[in-house]
């Protein structure tokens, strides 16, 4: 078996064939040489990542393509379901079993099972699946025959399942069994020397490029949503262009604020806010087009009640463009989770932490209520 690294391939794999995937930094090759390394061996791995990190592509890449590969979401599998989902069950095993069904451990019979978010399962799921892992042995539900299937196990999670267990939170049994062989995968802000590879693989079905200006604002921001939020926002991003280029007034707003650092206009709005208690001063327009506290926008807005916050704190900012969303939509929440383009679920779990900052609560309330 052999692995493939290239700049210019992310690419999900549906069949056994190795998946190709972006790496050219030392980190990110790093995880792919261990990939390698334990495709050749049967242990159980445990993968460690931050959410769209790409822990599925790492995981097939260890899979190494030996029979199939089943993916088990953690995070759906209740105590209620567990048992029928992954053992199955015999006909007439409850009301709505009208047939005989496999279960998941059954399709990964001379493959992998690949757990993933297995640091979502409550506790008396990691119980059954710690019987599972020792005995390689179950039954479908309604039956008394015991069933084999041999199959390895890698597991994902976002989570520190170190402490989780050491809390009580995950079984320590469990934890011990699944972190034989361990990977981390970087985030994409530790490995920042992959995005414009990235970029360039992402828009590789489409006749744009991304210029240089645009690329440089993809590497001042974090990604806390990682390589899959670079993706959305690169699909984002064409959906809106035109031409044979990206265009940085299509930069999605979230992206502009995370950056603001490298944005003048947005300084010296913050030095106005925290300094006096002064109108705003009006300035150019950024270059992210809908930017949600632009302050050539506030330009005669008191913000009174914000003259104490940090200078850049991005926290702040993320706060300041909340308030500018709930101005620009006289309060309208569901039309300020648009233009800020995020969720109103989201957007409301935002304003009540903002709501547990007296300043803030009172900023609110005046423009939610103009």
């Amino acid at each position: 078996m052999s692995w493939r690294v290239k700049a210019s391939s992310f690419e999900p794999n549906l069949n056994n064939s190795p998946p190709l995937i972006v790496a050219v930094s030392g980190l990110m090759t790093g995880v792919l040489v261990e990939a390698q390394r334990l495709s050749s061996d049967d242990c159980p791995v445990l993968i460690q990542g931050e959410t769209g990190t790409g822990k599925e592509l790492v995981a097939r890449s260890v899979h190494g393509g030996r029979g199939p590969f089943v993916v088990i979401d953690c995070t759906h599998l209740t105590s209620q379901l567990v048992e029928s989902e992954l053992f199955g069950h015999t006909r007439g095993a409850y009301t709505s079993a009208d047939s005989e069904r496999s279960g998941l451990i059954d399709a990964a019979n001379g493959g992998t099972a690949f757990f993933d978010e297995v640091g979502e399962l409550s506790l008396d799921v990691q119980a059954k699946l710690l019987r599972l892992l020792q005995q390689k042995t179950y039954r479908r539900v309604g039956s008394s025959c015991e069933q084999r299937s041999e199959f390895r196990i890698i597991a994902a999670t976002n989570r520190d399942l170190k402490k989780d267990a050491q809390s009580g939170r995950f079984r320590q049994d469990l934890y011990y069994r699944l972190n034989v062989a361990k990977i981390r995968i970087p985030a994409l802000r530790e490995r920042k020397e992959d995005i414009p590879f990235l970029v360039q693989h992402f828009l590789k079905y489409t006749n744009l490029e991304a210029p240089p200006e645009v690329v440089q604002v993809f590497l001042r921001y974090n990604w806390p949503g990682n390589v899959r939020e670079l993706e959305n926002c690169i699909r984002r991003m064409v959906a809106k262009s035109y031409g044979n280029r990206l265009s940085p007034s299509h930069v999605p707003a979230t992206v502009c604020v995370d950056t603001a650092e490298q944005m003048p206009q947005l300084a010296r709005m913050a030095t106005a806010i925290r300094s006096t208690n002064r109108e705003i001063p009006s300035s150019p327009e950024p270059a992210c087009s809908g930017e949600p506290f632009a302050p050539a926008h506030l330009s005669g807005t008191k913000l009174e009640s914000l003259a104490e916050i940090p200078l850049l704190s991005l926290q702040k900012l993320e706060f300041l463009a909340i308030l500018r969303a709930l101005r620009e939509t006289n309060g309208d929440r569901t039309r300020a989770a648009d233009l800020l383009e995020i969720g109103r679920t989201t957007l409301y779990r935002k304003i009540q932490e903002m709501e547990k900052d007296p300043k803030l609560a009172v900023a609110l309330r005046q423009l939610t209520n103009e």
